[in-house]
């Protein structure tokens, strides 16, 4: 039988905790044999001599992931010890603006009589939002604030109309 390895204070109160836990469970097997297991556990997990070393393989790259919302796209550069010093991300929403614009355009001519919005735009303005980023009506809001405000404003800046949720 192998002798057991050094552990610190720190590693032999893991073991022992995994050991309590274990007979607190019940298990059938017997505790000698879940201390080797746990040792061997301890070992693996907290020796302070393993290590994952990785290095700066390139100054600068870029990546696109396809998600829910649409596609992510990120661009790093990065100075020779891997800290960050730019970043680029083109997320769904920017990827979806041109559409939602274009949308609540056609929908403000159905809802914007004159110098009046009518009812219920508030309601297809939401939804044209919600089709294209679905995140996006949730994640913009601040406690206690409108979710949605709508104005009409004139060429000189006058707000003629405006609509809350």
């Amino acid at each position: 039988m192998k002798s057991q390895p050094q552990l610190t204070l720190q590693e032999q109160d893991f073991v022992e905790r995994l050991v309590a836990e274990s007979r607190r469970s019940r298990s059938a097997t017997p505790a000698s044999t879940c201390r080797r297991r746990c040792w061997s556990t301890a070992q693996i997990h907290l020796d302070t001599r393993v290590r994952a070393h990785a290095g700066v393989n390139s100054l600068e790259g870029i990546g696109m992931a396809e998600a829910p919302r649409g596609i992510l796209i990120h661009h790093y550069k990065v100075d020779e010890q891997g800290a960050i010093r730019w970043a680029n991300l083109i997320i769904a929403t920017g990827h979806n603006n041109l559409a939602i614009n274009r949308s609540i355009e056609e929908v403000s001519k159905h809802f914007v009589d004159g110098k009046h919005l009518k009812e219920g735009m508030l309601n297809r303005v939401s939804a044209v939002v919600r089709a294209y980023d679905p995140c996006l009506s949730c994640s913009t809001h601040a406690t206690g604030q409108a979710v949605l405000h709508i104005q009409l404003v004139a060429h000189d800046g006058t707000v003629l109309d405006e609509l809350r949720s």
